[in-house]
């Protein structure tokens, strides 16, 4: 229809001896030129800044799960380090408590033997119940200015110690000690359990300040740890560390103070007012804060590289887009409305889109390049999704790893809870994330020892208070990853039951998200078919009566019947 109309208007034209009409022919070819460079640069405009906005964020949410695993691991260390003091401790107690037939000189002679086995022990006396040395090694005298503190933590301790308790004093420093020491009280008691005596035990912290120490990130980043009360123990500044600096005005050690337990990753500023980026992670069982930080300029360098490289590579396309697109627009015609309609099609991200152009000319062979573009577009978009998918089965399969006996449980889970969602007629995108989310319902287990994992024998207490915390673990290690937002309340709630009485916040009914209820059902399944440390596997029949029987308390009634319903279709009973 527009070359008719064109042909009609040249015709007329040519019959009056006229010239073509310059306002015309410059408002032809000025559009022209404007729907080529829209179909080039736009569409590389659009996807360059989507690009660049993507990449920043991945970048940035990297730098926040790197500070923040650096700082659990730390953390991790150093609790490690510090229980491996007090269990040291632990067995010169228990050394002295069935050493009463020995007399005072022998059980000195005991206690220096300890003193040159374990190096972190400074000094190291028996106390009676008054609080008064019976019998003590010492490896160095400690010259300190707290000694009204030091007093007042001896009764305290010996008072924690007599009602059977472990007391660790705060830290303290010495003109005569590299490192800060603090002092460990606990109960010593005889053959038949009765407390008889005191421990004391003056302890250095240089070895908890290896792990502290090693912490180095690109240029400039470094980990401190400070006290309960926000006062420096460990610092790669010494003399601050001899001040007894107190951090508890920089916003991360205050936030971890407010916060407590919780650890996390937030940009901040330091005491001279520069802005950094860093984590904090509680120290399990001592209340002590790791902070990991560094300057923020340091860690989003990588981020301004990459968007000033894009930016670049960016306007040099434009400039040759635009040159190009001068030089061919006098031969576009009537196949530019389709060629711009096509291209904002693409930019849209609709790769499927295709051109249908049958002319031989240049503009059929612009056709043709574009619906190769178009395919190869289309072919990468796949080739990251199944990327992600496969990203996720080897994280989900490492994490199964760490327990012989769940080998293949999150694929196994995620199969079965993907059965369940199409059984329920959820939409194609609900069950893609119900099979992500169900690959990553255990991620948690990452954080936990695998001797626990593994171990047929836990006490309840290791139970509560370490294996149920994978969920909200799980929750923390993906909170950070703004994509994994709709996976998180599959990996945190799995374990809440439909009656109220799951764990961690003890949600019930349809307050439990959809997806954590079919994931519970699928990992119920699962765990009750293989064989465990605690268990046999059980048989698929007898499995299901059991998941009838739980139907309203444990799962969701239409959730158990969509289970039954789509494994008599695939798995017949």
């Amino acid at each position: 229809m527009a070359n008719g109309k064109l042909t009609t208007i040249e015709g007329r034209l040519s019959e009056k001896g006229g010239p073509h009409p310059l306002p015309k022919q410059k408002r032809l070819i000025y559009l022209l030129l404007t729907v080529m460079l829209s179909m080039a640069v736009v569409p590389l405009v659009v996807t360059g800044l989507n690009l660049m906005k993507i990449n920043k964020e991945f970048l940035e949410n990297e730098l926040l799960l790197l500070h923040t695993q650096l700082a659990n691991d730390t953390s991790e260390k150093v609790a490690i380090r510090f229980e491996n003091i007090v269990n040291e401790l632990k067995i010169i107690a228990e050394s002295q408590g069935l050493g009463f037939s020995l007399d005072i000189f022998q059980r000195r002679r005991l206690l220096i033997f300890y003193l040159e086995r374990y190096p972190n022990i400074l000094n190291i006396a028996v106390l009676n119940k008054g609080g008064k040395e019976d019998v003590q090694a010492y490896r160095t005298i400690i010259k300190t200015n707290d000694k009204a503190s030091i007093n007042e933590e001896r009764d305290i301790g010996v008072k924690r110690a007599l009602q059977g308790e472990l007391f660790i004093g705060d830290n303290h420093v010495s003109s005569d000690l590299p490192e800060p020491f603090l002092t460990i009280y606990l109960p010593i008691k005889n053959d038949i359990g009765q407390i008889t005596n005191i421990l004391k035990a003056d302890i250095s912290l240089k070895d908890i300040a290896v792990p502290i120490d090693m912490v180095s990130i690109r240029k400039d980043g470094f980990a401190y740890l400070v006290n309960r009360k926000g006062g420096l123990i460990i610092h790669r500044d010494k003399q601050r560390v001899k001040a007894q600096e107190n951090m508890s005005d920089i916003e991360i050690v205050g936030k971890y103070l407010a916060v407590g337990k919780t650890g996390g990753a937030i940009p901040f500023r330091d005491k001279d007012g520069k802005e950094m980026l860093g984590a904090y992670a509680t120290v399990k069982n001592l209340g002590w804060g790791v902070i990991v930080q560094e300057p923020k300029a340091d860690a989003y360098l990588s981020v301004r590289t990459m968007t000033k490289t894009t930016t670049l590579w960016g306007i040099l396309t434009i400039i040759l887009a635009s040159i190009i697109a001068v030089f061919f627009s006098n031969r576009i015609s009537v196949p530019i409305q389709k060629l711009a309609e096509s291209s904002l099609s693409i930019a849209k991200g609709n790769f499927k889109e295709r051109i249908n152009i049958p002319s031989k000319n240049e503009i059929g062979q612009l056709a043709s390049t574009f619906n190769y573009m178009a395919e190869k577009l289309d072919e990468y978009s796949q080739d990251m999704r199944d990327l992600f998918v496969s990203t996720i089965k080897s994280l989900a399969a490492a994490i199964d790893a760490k327990d012989p006996y769940t080998h293949g449980h999150s694929e196994r889970v995620a199969a079965i809870a993907t059965m369940i969602a199409k059984e329920l007629g959820l939409s194609a995108q609900e069950v893609e994330m119900i099979n992500i989310a169900a690959l990553l319902h255990d991620v948690g287990k990452i954080g936990i020892e695998d001797h626990l994992l593994r171990g047929a024998m836990i006490t309840e207490d290791q139970y509560n208070n370490i294996i149920k915390q994978h969920p909200q673990l799980g929750a923390s290690i993906m909170a950070p990853i703004k994509q994994l937002k709709k996976i998180i309340p599959g990996a945190k709630y799995h374990h809440e039951r439909f009656d109220g009485k799951g764990y961690p916040d003890g949600l019930s009914g349809k307050d439990i998200p959809l997806v954590a209820r079919i994931i519970a059902l699928a990992d119920t399944y699962d765990a009750m078919t293989s064989d465990r440390p605690y268990q046999k596997a059980m048989s698929q029949k007898s499995v299901i009566e059991k998941i009838k029987e739980w139907s309203g308390s444990r799962f969701d009634p239409e959730i158990v019947k969509g289970f039954v319903s789509a494994l008599e279709k695939e798995r017949p009973i």
